[in-house]
């Protein structure tokens, strides 16, 4: 998942492409609202509901699909709170934490041969890195909560 800290590079650029667009067409139609209303005053004459409605609308859809866009990129969502204080290191390697970790793991063992039953696995010979599951599903999820719990309580790789 991408963070507002991320490199461009590292950015899905399909989904910038499609914000892009949508952040072009909601400029569109948000200039079309402001010069009906100026083409109207300088007429000095009031602009019509019925006629300004349907461009009012056609700018807050754009406006909505690119912020939708934003956020698939990994924009944060302005509206929701920000993120809670960071945990506390000791906090993050105790008991209860590497018992939710081996649970997720065998979670993880569960799910990856409900994945293979149910057709929606990488073959056998697709190379998979630490962690990674097999199953593109129930597993694959699972592997991620079990991803971050693992960094937590073990810490990054390669650092000593």
């Amino acid at each position: 998942m991408n963070t507002p800290d991320m490199p461009l590079s590292a950015v899905d650029v399909p989904t910038l492409n499609g914000a892009a667009r949508a952040t072009s067409a909601a400029v569109d139609a948000a200039l079309s609202v402001v010069g009906l209303a100026m083409d109207a005053d300088a007429e000095g004459r009031a602009v019509p509901v019925h006629e300004l409605r349907p461009l009012a609308d056609a700018a807050n859809n754009a406006i909505q699909r690119a912020h939708r866009f934003l956020l698939a990129s990994g924009a944060r969502d302005p509206d929701l709170p920000t993120t809670a204080a960071p945990v506390p290191l000791h906090l993050l390697d105790t008991p209860d934490s590497r018992r939710l970790l081996a649970l997720l793991e065998e979670a993880q063992a569960a799910a990856e041969r409900v994945d293979a039953e149910r057709g929606r696995a990488l073959p056998a010979d697709t190379p998979l890195l630490p962690g990674e599951s097999r199953g593109t599903d129930l597993a694959e999820t699972i592997s991620e909560i079990a991803l971050r719990v693992r960094v937590e309580v073990q810490g990054p790789k390669g650092r000593e």
